[in-house]
């Protein structure tokens, strides 16, 4: 029936359908094999895991080879994920492999950078240390520079994010708790090629105390500082100039106890969630000129302060935020932007079921808002969520050896919806004493943890599902029936 259709009817088809279907189309015969062989097939698949690229790229120019080189490193992945297997078939199954590394020092935080090649580890003193994932040498390291950052001066580090700029560019924001009683954030450049490095860029904090979240995304610093109840500043720090600065004054806002979450979905628009739930925040203007007053050496400026409003789309009942995914919204070429994942918890309590989805609009207008939806996961109750991602999370059970691993193909369901179409779930048992610690969902990869005992040092873990055949793999599916 397919075979006799036209070639332009045929292309037509092949946007509805899934990288699974388009390769079991290639294999039925010729005729199909080569009607999949136009460009336009590829394009549209890849728009469709285009946020689960290594970076939100700009498909446009990139040829046929390009895109299904892409497409197929993530579909292998995603079979790998969801169901341990590839899709060539050349393997009857995945064996997830357990690569393990001695480490020493404390860790605070470890993330994988974009791609999944190379992991970032930040020591509870500050210390910074950039190294590849494939054998765990280092890259690039940052221990102290004088009179610029001293680790040394602070009483540990209270919290650290890790975003995209507008180019493509890594950046880590770490927060300081100092000794004046005042938290101060640094902020890092990460690179990983021509050479790897590790450059320190500016320095920020309020004067009015405590900083509750600082979070790096598209062109800005924000970061969030509780004030008196049912108030807070929420500081816009550019990236380019950090002498160019808005500091909001929100009202009926709480951060007393639950964290502090803010991404931007467009240059003037921001995702805001509190104790109370998630709202939008309008975001004034960035001033054109920076700001004639120097930024002294604590990082500190007097800055004027705006009254904003936020307008409120989910209201918490008996639950909190817990984590959400990371994603950049502003200025992306992607046609499809990834929805956000906010997992919440029960407070005082185990975590919740319910997961929210913020989708963002497909209109880039100002104007348009994001959707809110709700989707509730009943058999992962008990399970604490480690990470979440645009298309796979990974939850610890409460037995802290067993992993789950979640996958989804669209989360924007009808709200109070239960176990939606294309989530699935499979297990994994951890090497022992591991604690995960990150999961990067491009290369399917997971870093944990394991404290030293008296017999065993401690060492980092690194699971890898498709090791065997790279990011660039399952180029055999692709070949002629």
């Amino acid at each position: 029936m397919l075979v006799t259709l036209p070639r332009d009817i045929l292309l037509y088809v092949f946007r509805y359908l899934k990288v699974r279907d388009i390769i079991s189309v290639r294999q039925t015969c010729s005729t199909l094999y080569l009607a999949t062989e136009h460009r336009s097939v590829w394009l549209y698949a890849a728009q469709d895991i285009n946020y689960a690229l290594p970076q939100l790229l700009d498909l446009a120019p990139m040829s046929k080879l390009e895109l299904m080189k892409h497409v197929m490193r993530e579909a292998n992945v995603d079979s790998a994920w969801r169901y341990g297997t590839l899709l060539s078939g050349e393997h009857e199954a995945v064996t997830p492999i357990n690569r393990t590394y001695p480490h020493e020092g404390h860790i605070f935080r470890v993330q994988f950078l974009s791609g999944g090649e190379w992991i970032v580890v930040v020591s509870r003193r500050g210390e910074i240390t950039l190294r590849r994932v494939n054998d765990w040498s280092v890259g690039a390291s940052l221990v102290s520079q004088p009179e610029i950052w001293r680790p040394s001066q602070a009483w540990g580090v209270k919290g650290c994010h890790i975003g995209l700029s507008t180019k493509q560019e890594s950046i880590l924001a770490i927060t300081f708790i100092m000794e004046q009683g005042r938290d101060v954030i640094h902020v890092f450049r990460l690179k990983t090629s021509p050479t790897p490095s590790v450059d320190y860029m500016f320095k920020a904090a309020s004067r009015h105390g405590h900083v509750r979240s600082a979070y790096v995304g598209g062109p800005f610093l924000t970061f969030v500082v509780p004030m008196v109840s049912n108030m807070a500043k929420i500081h816009v720090v550019s990236l380019e100039d950090p002498k160019k600065q808005i500091v909001m004054q929100l009202q009926d806002v709480s951060f007393l106890h639950g964290v502090a979450i803010t991404r931007f979905f467009s240059k003037s628009r921001l995702i805001l969630v509190d104790e109370k739930g998630i709202s939008i925040v309008n975001v004034p203007p960035m001033p054109l000129q920076p700001s004639s007053i120097t930024i002294g050496v604590d990082g500190i400026s007097a800055v004027d302060i705006t009254d904003v409003e936020h307008t409120r789309i989910h209201l918490f009942n008996g639950e909190q935020a817990s984590i959400m995914s990371d994603c950049l919204w502003w200025h992306s070429p992607a046609e499809t932007l990834p929805p956000l994942i906010l997992r919440t918890r029960r407070k005082w309590s185990s975590e919740s079921p319910y997961v929210h989805i913020i989708t963002p609009p497909r209109n880039r207008s100002e104007s348009a808002l994001p959707t809110h939806n709700i989707i509730k996961l009943p058999t992962l109750c008990n399970s604490t969520f480690v990470q979440s991602g645009s298309l796979r999370s990974i939850a610890l059970e409460n037995d802290e050896h067993t992993l789950h691993l979640l996958s989804y193909d669209e989360l924007d369901v009808s709200r109070d919806a239960c176990w939606p179409p294309g989530v699935q779930i499979r297990s994994i048992v951890l090497p022992d004493r591991s604690v995960p610690l990150a999961f990067d969902e491009i290369s399917g990869r997971i870093c944990s943890f394991a404290r030293a005992t008296e017999l065993d040092p401690a060492c980092v873990t690194i699971t890898d599902f498709v090791a065997s055949i790279g990011l660039n793999g399952g180029q055999g599916v692709c070949r002629s029936p």
